[in-house]
């Protein structure tokens, strides 16, 4: 964040960027309706969490009758 924040400490200017990326995603979040996991757990618990999100957005879809296949 030192190319746009005026500070002259990097830790310092560190901690404010984070703290205005998590306002924008916590906007985007309260946008968009988003659903947020706190990611400050083990690891298993945080998957357990996205798993479980996941199979919810999923339940109920259909696989496309003629997927599009791209090509490199």
């Amino acid at each position: 964040g030192m190319d746009f924040l005026k500070c002259d400490d990097y830790y310092e200017c560190y901690i404010q960027y984070q703290k205005m990326v998590l306002a924008q995603l916590d906007q985007i979040a309260d946008e968009f309706g988003a659903r947020r996991i706190d990611a400050n757990r083990t690891i298993h618990n945080v998957f357990g969490d996205l798993k479980e999100e996941i199979l919810e957005a999923l339940a109920g879809m259909k696989p496309m009758a003629n997927p599009i296949l791209l090509e490199d």
